[in-house]
């Protein structure tokens, strides 16, 4: 079991196998239109009730505007359920390409230094990515694409 003050990485999921599951399921049978709402209901009560999680992302908006000197990326309500918002996004973003829905051909590429041709060489490449976008999703296109 995790500890009140340990790390955020470190402590345990708060969320139900069953839950998460059914939430799938839906996504796939009814879209992500149709089940907006409740994606949304189910952020708005993780940011209400994970007073830890909201701290954490409290304190990483408050250190990412103090590093940057810009005001104007202090925390607000808005930005940490934004952040909250864009979690479960993600999450979607990856069961869509799991389930066929988004392909990549639904995708725009920027590429100008031409590495998705250098990876089809014969050196071997080894690519570094920030925590911006999605790195799941562009890993399961890659492997869907290259099918």
């Amino acid at each position: 079991m995790s500890e009140p003050n340990a790390h955020w990485a470190q402590r345990r999921e708060r969320g139900s196998f069953w839950m998460m599951k059914l939430t799938a399921v839906g996504v796939r049978l009814l879209g992500r239109r149709l089940l907006s709402p409740l994606i949304y209901g189910i952020v708005l009560y993780f940011f209400v009730f994970g007073r830890r999680a909201r701290q954490a992302t409290r304190q990483y908006q408050a250190n990412l505007a103090q590093w940057a000197g810009q005001p104007a990326l202090r925390p607000t309500l808005g930005s940490l359920f934004g952040q909250f918002m864009a979690f479960a996004q993600a999450l979607l973003d990856k069961l869509d390409v799991w389930n066929g829905k988004l392909r990549l051909e639904h995708i725009a590429l920027d590429d100008p230094h031409g590495v998705r041709q250098q990876l089809r060489g014969e050196r071997g490449q080894m690519l570094v990515g920030a925590h911006l976008g999605n790195l799941e999703v562009c890993r399961a296109l890659a492997e869907l694409g290259e099918k």
